[in-house]
């Protein structure tokens, strides 16, 4: 409400760094949780224009000044900026003034001091960023966002941050114009291992990002095959898997697959199985999905899917 609204602006236009803290910790949890209140604080945070200040609280983690506060002020940026198109323009805006050195910092976060969940937030958040133009992609580059983001890639949490993180990393290899090959060489061995994940979503990410620069130049070709060169015999295995998937099924997933995230929810799964004269609760609907989410990510993939369907 307005009142709130208010409540979070003294608050964050205070002079206590005490209180700067306890603002945006609770503006990020918020969020981050889905609370009741969620939409109100993300509406206060844009309508007030409260952006800046976060990205000035959160420079104080790159300078030293305030770690935490810096910390907790990345990971709400990131929060906002993927909540929706009006928050992912507030924080774009932000880019020149350190919004984006803050996103990229964020992914080095280690476990102690915010989980992998912080980490994840910025790669949901720096995908949509760094697609909105070429100007963002490549200023993404220039801050080094590369090494942080193969880091998390090679090593992820589970299976929704590999989704965010090679979505990022596809589209810093799609972008036109070509970034040079040369400079996203150490990212192709990677995407041509993700090439045979069983997860979907991820393999067609990697695949597109692959695809893409071995439709370049000679010397594209060259440097991408001398990084990965079994990514064609990968690619041909993805195209095999693909076509075993009857066209019907995988039009039966698309149309439960709601919001276009390349997995079904629990919610997704019920409404599917509801559809074919399976109506079960929330305790039913977990354990199928328990039983055939091979990678425990929470969720259903294509191939999961196709597993379940094969035993209807």
């Amino acid at each position: 409400d307005e009142q709130g609204s208010l409540d979070i602006a003294r608050e964050l236009s205070s002079s206590s760094s005490r209180a700067h803290l306890a603002a945006v910790r609770r503006c990020r949890v918020a969020i981050d949780s889905g609370s009741p209140s969620a939409q109100a604080v993300r509406e206060a945070l844009l309508h007030k224009r409260l952006v800046p200040r976060l990205v000035e609280f959160a420079r104080r983690r790159e300078d030293g000044s305030d770690e935490g506060l810096g910390r907790e002020a990345a990971w709400l940026l990131a929060l906002v900026a993927s909540s929706g198109e009006d928050g992912l323009k507030a924080v774009a805006a932000e880019a020149a003034s350190g919004a984006l050195d803050a996103l990229v910092a964020l992914l080095r976060v280690r476990a102690g001091d915010g989980g992998d969940d912080a980490p994840a937030a910025s790669m949901r958040a720096l995908g949509p960023i760094s697609r909105s133009s070429v100007m963002a992609r490549d200023a993404l580059l220039d801050r080094g966002v590369l090494p942080p983001l193969l880091a998390r890639v090679r090593s992820p949490a589970c299976s929704s941050s590999l989704r965010h993180g090679v979505r990022l990393l596809s589209s810093l290899v799609l972008g036109k114009p070509k970034v040079a090959t040369s400079a996203l060489g150490d990212a192709f061995p990677v995407l041509a291992q993700l090439l045979g994940h069983q997860d979907d979503l991820i393999a067609r990410d990697a695949c597109s990002a692959i695809s893409s620069a071995l439709n370049g130049n000679d010397g594209d070709v060259r440097a991408v095959l001398g990084a990965a060169p079994d990514a064609p015999r990968k690619l041909v295995e993805l195209l095999q898997r693909a076509c075993g998937v009857a066209p019907e099924l995988r039009e039966s997933f698309d149309r439960y697959d709601r919001n276009r995230s390349g997995a079904l929810s629990k919610r997704e799964l019920r409404a599917a199985l509801k559809d074919v004269g399976i109506d079960l609760d929330r305790a039913g609907a977990l354990s199928v999905m328990r039983r055939y989410d091979a990678d425990s990510s929470g969720t259903l993939s294509l191939g999961e899917f196709a597993a379940l369907a094969a035993e209807l």
